[in-house]
């Protein structure tokens, strides 16, 4: 099948192997309806390897929606983070948990420079918040105190392995997650249009995310409804998706942009380690990235790398003196 579907995709790009300069991002820019109907990831090369997740060349696919009134991103890339995690826990009988303690590990190991020994271990800290068995109303108020208090989030990034729930007299679907709705496409839409200061980055873990169930209402892809409300990085999956995939993009992808890396080079990064990775199924080709940057993006990732790198000596040096301070304190909570 997924033969197929590259020998169609082909005729919408140029020949790969023309490519002369690497890394070069390939940005597809169409109207809702056709970039959500075609799986693009799955061009392949000669040999049957995908396109997107091999780095000679290196070519990184991305998407933004056509549209002229399509609000404008912030100049300033934010350089200390605040990220907002929300699962919603499956566990039912005869069904595993959501992966929501590896999701949390990576997120934190991603976060240590920000994060001291005991900041790792709570769930609602200034960098880090923790969400469990979440609704949509948690979800809501948490991004507008958030802004209230001069405090907005940065991230929000959703876990919500679930089932697709199709609506009556066959007009689509919606995603019911953790097998309760948390909440529809609608009220995630309505919700990014009036934050005054929106998330950079939403990640949705949720299975076919990104997928359109049809092509008359582009407002059935939560991943294209929150691109369309303003947020400038917006991943998700186009297909089902695999416990070890949402794990492995939360290692990922969060890894690279909060290590100051360009969220493209992280999207490239993501895609190849799902390729490689066993047990990810074609989540590689599931994975999927609306992109749009403002103007200077790339010098402010400098700023970014050096504010992490002292925001590291900050938290080494607390931590060190914690150490110090207190004799009884468990050293390996500090390594």
């Amino acid at each position: 099948v997924i033969k197929n579907l590259s020998d169609d995709i082909k005729r919408f790009f140029i020949d790969p192997r023309t490519v002369s300069e690497s890394p070069v991002q390939w940005d597809l820019v169409f109207n809702a309806a056709e970039l959500g109907l075609i799986p693009f990831e799955a061009l392949l090369n000669d040999d049957g390897t995908p396109t997107f997740a091999c780095e000679n060349p290196k070519i990184i696919l991305t998407r933004r929606i056509r549209q002229n009134t399509l609000p404008a991103v912030a100049e300033n890339w934010p350089v200390v983070p605040r990220v907002l995690f929300a699962y919603a826990d499956s566990r039912t009988e005869g069904s595993a948990a959501v992966p929501y303690q590896e999701h949390i590990s990576s997120l934190r190991k991603s976060l240590r420079p920000w994060l001291s020994a005991e900041m790792m271990e709570q769930s609602d800290n200034v960098i880090l918040t923790i969400l469990a068995n979440v609704r949509f109303t948690q979800i809501e108020d948490s991004l507008v105190k958030a802004i209230a208090n001069n405090k907005p989030y940065t991230h929000l990034h959703i876990l919500a392995h679930g089932i697709r729930i199709e609506l009556p007299d066959g007009v689509g679907s919606e995603f019911g997650v953790a097998l309760f709705q948390v909440g529809s496409i609608d009220d995630f839409s309505h919700l990014f249009e009036k934050l005054e200061v929106k998330p950079f980055v939403v990640s949705y873990m949720i299975c076919d995310s990104a997928n359109a169930s049809n092509a008359i209402t582009s407002k059935k892809n939560i991943v294209q409804a929150t691109h369309r409300a303003g947020v400038p990085v917006v991943i998700g999956s186009q297909l089902p998706l695999t416990f070890p995939g949402s794990v492995c993009i939360a290692d990922q992808f969060y890894k690279a942009i909060l290590n100051g890396e360009d969220v493209r080079d992280a999207v490239h990064q993501t895609r190849c380690a799902l390729f490689a990775r066993k047990g990810t199924g074609h989540d590689w080709l599931s994975f999927i990235a609306y992109v749009r940057l403002p103007e200077g993006y790339e010098s402010s990732l400098k700023e970014s790398r050096l504010k992490r790198q002292m925001a590291s000596l900050n938290t080494i040096r607390k931590d060190t003196e914690r150490l110090i301070q207190d004799k009884s304190t468990e050293r390996a909570r500090y390594q």
